[in-house]
C-alpha cells in the first residue's frame, strides 16, 4: 500500500522520529482524513510524555490529538457523499483503534468528528475540537445543573476566553481568576466582568467578597496549585470544582474535611472525552454543530482561537518550543502534508 509520515512515539517523554508508515485503511464506522493542519495542545504535550490519560497505547504509537482535513476514503457504513468534506476531528487515545493526527493521514470514528462548513478557515478548524467542545461541556454542565453564576480560572487561555463569551451570550455571571495585568487585559478586551489576580496579597478577602455578592456553585478549574483549595474552601454550601487540567504541575494545596461533610462541596474531573461519550447522540450533534455555525465565514466566531504560527511536521520541535515560550500568545499548528521547499543558492 501507500506510505506516508507521520511524527511516531518511541519511547514516551524520551524519543520521537518522524517515520513512513502505510496509510491506514478505514475501518466501517471510520473516515480516512488527509490532514491539512493539527494542533499542538498542552494535552499533546502531556500525551508525549506519557502523561494525559489512564492507559497509554503501546508504542510506537502516533502522536497529536486533535487536527482538520479533508475526507478522502470511508468505511462500508458511509457511502461517497462523505468524500470531499472537511472535518475537524478530536481522537481519543482510550480506545484500541486510537490513530493520532501528527501524520499525513489519519482514521478517525465519524462520531469524534465536527463537519464543517465550506469556507471555514483551516487554522481554526484545526483547533475547533477540544478547546470549544470543552467550553461549550462547561456551560452544558453550568445549565443542566442549575448553576445560576461561575468561577473559572486561567480565564486567558483559549478555552477560558471562549468561556467567557459564552457566559455573556448566555447572560451567566463570571469570576475570573488571573495572574498578571497581561492576562487581565487579555479578557477585559472581550468583555469579562469580575476579574481577580491570584498573586495579589488581599485575593482571598476579594474572592470572599465576589463569592457573596454572585453566589457561584461551580468553578472550572485548570491551574492545580494551592489557589484550588482556597476556591474551594471560599466556594459557598454545595459548591462544586471540575478540574480539568493543571497547568503548574503542582498539588491543589489544602482541604478541610467540613468542606465536604457539613457544606456537602464536591471536587470532581471534567474530562472532554469522557463528556462525549456521557451525553446523548443529539446532545452531542448539537454541539458539533454550534461550534461548525460559529466558525463558518459567517459565524460569529466565539470560538476562534489566537494562531502564533504554522510549521512543517519535520520542525515540530521548534514548534513545542515556540508554544512553551509563550502559551497566551496563541496555537502553534503543524502541516503534515505540506511540501517544503529547499532552495539551492549557487
Amino acid at each position: 500500500g501507500k506510505m506516508m509520515k507521520a511524527l511516531q512515539i518511541l519511547e514516551y517523554g524520551k524519543v520521537f522520529n518522524i517515520n513512513k508508515i502505510p496509510i491506514p485503511k478505514p475501518k466501517s464506522n471510520e473516515l480516512l482524513i488527509k490532514m491539512k493542519s493539527a494542533v499542538l495542545n498542552p494535552s499533546d504535550i502531556g500525551f508525549m510524555h506519557g502523561i494525559y490519560g489512564v492507559i497509554r497505547p503501546k508504542t510506537p504509537v502516533i502522536a497529536g490529538l486533535e487536527g482538520t482535513g479533508e475526507v478522502v476514503d470511508f468505511g462500508s457504513k458511509f457511502d461517497k457523499s462523505v468524500l470531499g468534506k472537511q472535518v475537524s476531528a478530536f481522537t481519543n487515545c482510550h480506545k484500541p483503534e486510537f490513530h493520532g493526527t501528527y501524520a499525513e493521514y489519519f482514521t478517525i470514528p465519524k462520531d469524534q468528528c465536527i463537519f464543517l462548513k465550506e469556507g471555514t478557515d483551516h487554522q481554526q478548524a484545526s483547533c475547533a475540537s477540544v478547546n470549544p467542545l470543552t467550553s461549550l461541556g462547561f456551560m452544558y454542565t453550568t445549565q443542566k445543573n442549575g448553576h445560576k453564576a461561575v468561577i473559572q480560572t486561567a480565564s486567558a487561555s483559549q478555552v477560558g476566553r471562549m468561556f467567557v463569551k459564552l457566559c455573556l451570550k448566555n447572560n451567566v455571571p463570571l469570576i475570573n481568576i488571573i495572574r498578571n495585568q497581561e492576562e487581565t487585559d487579555n479578557i477585559k478586551e472581550i468583555g469579562a466582568e469580575h476579574i481577580l489576580n491570584y498573586m495579589e496579597p488581599d485575593f482571598e478577602e476579594k474572592l470572599q467578597a465576589k463569592i457573596a455578592e454572585l453566589n457561584p456553585t461551580v468553578c472550572f478549574n485548570a491551574i492545580g496549585n494551592d489557589v484550588t483549595g482556597k476556591i474551594f474552601k471560599a466556594m459557598p454550601v454545595g459548591g462544586n470544582i471540575y478540574q480539568y487540567g493543571n497547568i503548574t504541575l503542582k498539588d491543589l494545596g489544602t482541604f478541610y474535611p467540613e468542606d465536604f461533610l457539613f457544606k456537602q462541596k464536591v471536587m470532581q474531573g471534567f474530562w472532554i472525552s469522557l463528556f462525549l461519550d456521557k451525553i446523548t447522540e443529539q446532545e452531542r450533534e448539537a454541539i458539533y454543530d454550534e461550534v461548525a455555525d460559529d466558525l463558518a465565514p459567517q459565524g460569529e466566531g466565539k470560538f476562534k482561537s489566537l494562531i502564533q504560527g504554522e510549521f512543517p511536521l519535520e520542525d515540530w520541535a521548534i514548534a513545542r518550543k515556540q508554544y512553551l515560550k509563550n502559551m497566551t500568545k496563541g496555537k502553534v499548528l503543524l502541516t503534515p502534508n505540506q511540501v517544503i521547499l529547499i532552495y539551492l543558492v549557487s
